[in-house]
């Protein structure tokens, strides 16, 4: 297979040459190449590549769409007859599947499907994500992978996005999967139907309000519609969350009981239903960083810290635990001082804990179920000092490293917790 190039490349290379398993990455490399590209010369025609495909990758297109095949197929079945059925459900599958990809999967697979050059990342995620579906094959060319998607695929996906029909459930998938993002961020934990209603009244601005008959007739349609919707999004399970039954989860639920208990926790209270504008915002963003009082304490923080790059990782820190923890500013200043940092007086540590203060009374909750303090009238916390002032010192930053436990409390590592890379 092709060498890796720039200095991440080199990286890997070294690493594996010190570990002695160069010999070991390059056997399996071969074996995948044997079992999972086609050999010789490319072609596009779908017939003609199930019939020189391995018979591994045959059954691994077989094994993906295993939940769309006929009963019979499932039983052992001759070569030829696999090719016809895996050649049906490829087909079938793209038509099925094409408007619920992602906006990174469709550029991606649009990428390949019209031979623009790609990057050798870009090869490998097409290697994982649309191989084993049967829409893209790769053809062994030396020590290159050449992606080809057949031209019977091109060709009805090129129709597809034509079609008013696809381009409408397109956006409804795409309004449904922005609301889910954002649910997930604000709510922590909800049920599809919540989702289904804040697609309805958020993104799609539907109320129920003086509907004729003619009205509810189609909102019925339409909730059928997003009930499937919702359904198949919860069988993709994406990585920021995961199902059980009706309750769609934050990965930061590591379990059945933690979601329960805070279920149970914040039982009875209502969701705060976002606007459409919200909601494009809060599938990208846990909070509004536009807030002002967030710009004033990240001001404050920059320079307490003296670095911008140092002041986001602490900030994304603090994010993540006033959204889902409830944390006060006295939990703010013990982040800051397992990072070492510590104010040069009392002054700088008044007028950092009125700062957050503010941020902390405007930004929405988990435990509010979407609202903010403010939003809901609660009165503002007040800081008190007094214990607090003993602390002053010259900031140090310490450095955690990648694989420390991470400081957020979580007990996984820096790197795979507030440490991750976006």
């Amino acid at each position: 297979m092709k060498k890796w190039n720039g200095d991440l490349g080199k990286e890997a290379e070294d690493f594996f040459m010190e570990t002695g398993m160069t010999d070991t990455i390059e056997e399996m490399s071969h074996l995948w190449v044997k079992n999972y590209m086609i050999q010789g010369e490319e072609t596009d025609e779908l017939e003609e590549i199930l019939r020189r495909a391995p018979q591994r990758l045959l059954d691994q297109i077989l094994k993906t769409w295993e939940e769309k095949l006929p009963e019979e197929a499932a039983k052992g079945i001759p070569r030829k007859e696999q090719e016809q059925t895996a050649a049906e459900v490829i087909k079938a599958s793209l038509l099925d599947e094409l408007p619920f990809l992602d906006k990174f999967e469709i550029e991606l697979f649009l990428k390949l499907m019209n031979g623009h050059p790609v990057t050798e990342m870009e090869v490998a995620q097409a290697a994982d994500f649309y191989v084993p579906k049967g829409w893209v094959f790769l053809f062994a060319e030396d020590d290159l992978a050449n992606p080809v998607v057949p031209g019977e695929l091109r060709e009805k996906t090129i129709a597809a996005l034509q079609d008013p029909k696809i381009q409408e459930a397109m956006g409804l998938i795409l309004a449904a999967r922005l609301s889910l993002s954002a649910a997930v961020n604000l709510y922590g934990v909800f049920s599809r139907e919540t989702l289904k209603k804040l697609i309805l009244e958020g993104m799609l601005e539907i109320g129920t309000d003086g509907l004729d008959e003619q009205d509810i007739q189609y909102m019925r349609k339409l909730e059928e519609v997003l009930e499937k919707i919702i359904d198949r999004l919860c069988r993709r399970e994406d990585e920021n969350y995961w199902c059980d039954k009706e309750w769609i989860i934050s990965e930061d639920f590591e379990t059945k009981q933690e979601y329960r208990r805070f279920l149970r926790q914040n039982d009875g209270k209502k969701y705060c239903i976002l606007s459409r504008k919200e909601i494009n915002y809060y599938a990208e963003e846990q909070v509004d960083r536009k807030n002002p009082a967030y710009k004033q304490l990240f001001s404050e923080l920059t320079q307490l810290l003296a670095g911008r790059s140092t002041a986001d990782n602490v900030m994304y820190e603090l994010e993540y635990k006033v959204v889902e923890k409830d944390l006060n500013y006295a939990g703010i200043l013990d982040t800051l001082k397992y990072y070492g940092v510590w104010f040069s007086n009392v002054a700088k540590e008044e007028s950092f804990a009125r700062l957050s203060n503010d941020w902390i009374y405007t930004v929405k909750k988990w435990s509010n179920r979407g609202f903010s303090d403010k939003e809901l009238g609660k009165a503002k916390a007040e800081v008190s000092l007094a214990p607090l002032s003993s602390q002053v010192r010259q900031p140090a930053y310490k450095k955690i490293g990648r694989n420390d436990p991470c400081p957020c409390g979580s007990g996984k590592k820096y790197k795979k917790c507030c440490g991750r890379e976006n």
